[in-house]
Order: structure tokens, then C-alpha cells, then sequence
């Protein structure tokens, strides 16, 4: 009997894993496949530059049908992604402070632990919308950025991570939050007086150039951007009752 629950058990959670993400960083790590899908699929469109005319023909066929692809893996790995980005919403409206949700910063569940009983979040400051809503964001939107973070978000930040310190006591297990970094975010999270301590950057979360410059609202999409600027780090605080 136990056999045949452990069975059912283990294939609902195949089922699951196939129809949704688990975490934030499997989402991640599928867009950024899917960024190297398109890229070849460029390349091979562009050949056709070079080439005679029956085979370019046969070229275009091709990258039209890879396109098609892609399109298809897209809105696959958009929709595995819907009830993290819904549990994520559910989660930052439970914690508002003073009725103030923050737009800027997120949460997910993560994937880095120390043991295998830790608890894992994953906080994420910036979006995957689409190419056409960050573009919007960048050159038509009017609301203001949601980099870098304001006092109201770095106040409830703070506020959630002293929250978790108390619920580690009381459930007895390590939670530990993690975040993707720039330099700019480093800086106001180390005035804030929240512990960064470097991780494995394996655990990295990069945000894509796009959505980076929608979340400050830099509309020089070519000036610099390098992935290696953003690390991650273990966010850690002392309570204020210790």
C-alpha cells in the first residue's frame, strides 16, 4: 500500500514539474535557452546573406519553422511559469506593510541550501514581461522606475527578513534568502545593514539587458551591461530582539 502511495505520489510531482516550474531560477535558466535558441536562429537567417538563391530559399523555410518553435517553447515556458509569478503575488500582499506592496523586489522559491531541510527564497528585483512590454516600459511608460529601490521598499524588505528570523525559531528549520545583485543594489542593501555574504554563482539569477533597463527606466539599451557584474549573495539580519 505504501508502495503504490509513494508511486502516485512520485508521479504527481512528475506531472507537476512537467506543467509547472518549482522555483525561480528553473524559470531563469529555460529563458535563457531560449535567448541561445533565438540567437542561432538569427545567425542561420542571416546566412542566407551568402548564399545562392535555392539555398537561401530553403534557408528562410527553415528559420521560418524554427520561429514557429520558438514562439511555441515560449509560450510553453511562460505558462509553466504562471503559478510561481501567482504565488509570488499572493505571498508580497500578504506581507504589505502599511497597505504598501512593493513593485520592486519579489519572492520566489529558491533552489540554494546548505542542508537539504533548509528553506529556500529566492528575492528577485527585476521581471521577465516580454520584449515588447519591457521596450514599452523603457520609451512609453510614464510610472516611475521600480529601480533603484525607494525607503517604502527597503522598508519592507527589511521588515520581511527580521519576520523570517522569527518564524526560523518557531519552525525550527534555517531559512535562507538569496538575491541576485548589482552594484547599485549591493550598495543599498549594505546601508539598509542587511549581511551579504557571496554565494556560489551557479545560483545566479541574471536578469536579461532588457529587462534590467526596464526596471530603471534606462532607455540607453546598448550603453554597458555586463552579466558578470551581478553576483549573488546570502541576505541575512540581525533581529532587532537579539
Amino acid at each position: 500500500m505504501d508502495k503504490n502511495n509513494s508511486k502516485k505520489t512520485a508521479f504527481s510531482y512528475f506531472i507537476y514539474r512537467l506543467l509547472h516550474y518549482t522555483n525561480y531560477h528553473s524559470y531563469k535558466q529555460a529563458l535563457k535557452r531560449l535567448r541561445v535558441y533565438l540567437v542561432l536562429i538569427i545567425v542561420i537567417a542571416l546566412s542566407t546573406i551568402l548564399m545562392p538563391l535555392q539555398l537561401s530559399s530553403k534557408i528562410v523555410n527553415l528559420t521560418l519553422v524554427l520561429m514557429m518553435g520558438y514562439f511555441i517553447l515560449y509560450y510553453v515556458v511562460t505558462s509553466k511559469s504562471n503559478l510561481i509569478k501567482r504565488d509570488s503575488k499572493s505571498i508580497m500582499k500578504k506581507i504589505a506593510l502599511n497597505g504598501y506592496i512593493s513593485k520592486a523586489w519579489h519572492i520566489y522559491d529558491g533552489v540554494y541550501r546548505i542542508n537539504e531541510t533548509d528553506m529556500s527564497l529566492e528575492l528577485v528585483f527585476t521581471e521577465d514581461k516580454g520584449l515588447l512590454i519591457d521596450l514599452w516600459e523603457i520609451f512609453g511608460s510614464k510610472k516611475e522606475p521600480n529601480l533603484p529601490l525607494t525607503e517604502n521598499d527597503l522598508k519592507t524588505l527589511k521588515k520581511y527578513i527580521l519576520n523570517l528570523a522569527l518564524v526560523e525559531k518557531q519552525i525550527d528549520k534555517q531559512i535562507i534568502v538569496y538575491a541576485t545583485l548589482d552594484n547599485k543594489l549591493y550598495s543599498q542593501l549594505s546601508e539598509l545593514g542587511i549581511d551579504l555574504e557571496l554565494i556560489p554563482q551557479k545560483y545566479r539569477s541574471v536578469p536579461s539587458r532588457l529587462e534590467y533597463k526596464a526596471a530603471y527606466k534606462n532607455k540607453k539599451i546598448y550603453s554597458k551591461y555586463r552579466r558578470s557584474a551581478f553576483k549573488a549573495y546570502r541576505l541575512t539580519i540581525k533581529s532587532e530582539h537579539e
